[in-house]
């Protein structure tokens, strides 16, 4: 899962968003983004990685490519 966070927080950073503007765009909490990145949370409905990756403007797939060393 730590895979997961460094690639959720990439594509976070490449749209220029804190955790809380993620979060309000994705209608989940910011402590769920917090969790997610961290490793932190484990589980996470299938219904909110789907918004995330819709407010990341990229395929729920995507969060869970391998994150690039940039």
């Amino acid at each position: 899962m730590i895979q997961f966070g460094r690639r959720l927080k990439q594509l976070r950073g490449k749209r220029k968003l804190t955790q809380q503007a993620l979060g309000e765009l994705a209608d989940v909490r910011q402590a769920t983004i917090s969790g997610l990145e961290s490793g932190a949370t484990q589980r996470v409905e299938f219904g909110a990685l789907e918004r995330i990756a819709r407010a990341l403007h990229v395929e729920p797939a995507a969060l869970f490519e391998k994150p690039t060393d940039r």
